[in-house]
């Protein structure tokens, strides 16, 4: 089945950049420091978004918890997916923070 080929092919993939891929492409290939600058910005702000939709969907889970609606395998997917974009906000941050 194709959702099957899917799911073996990405089996191993992983979504998060690592702080090479940020430093040297994402942000270092835009040359001038302040298009450095700017494209920080843009990747933080992507980021944070990331973060707070996460951070609400694990807020949700939380809650259903609480009314005795376990969902361990849900909170424990989005907080593996809430580790790279937390991870890559940190290091996004720190190369911004040369700028300014």
């Amino acid at each position: 089945m194709f959702s099957d080929d899917i799911k073996a092919i990405l089996k191993d993939h992983h979504t998060a950049h690592t702080d090479f891929q940020i430093e040297h492409f994402m942000i270092g290939s835009q040359g001038h420091p302040f298009f450095q600058f700017k494209q920080c910005q843009r990747e933080i702000a992507t980021r944070w978004e990331t973060v707070k939709a996460l951070q609400e969907k694990l807020k949700a889970i939380e809650n259903k918890k609480r009314q005795k609606q376990v969902d361990k395998i849900g909170a424990a997917l989005i907080e593996k997916e809430l580790a790279g974009p937390l991870r890559e906000l940190r290091k996004l941050v720190k190369l911004a923070r040369r700028f300014i």
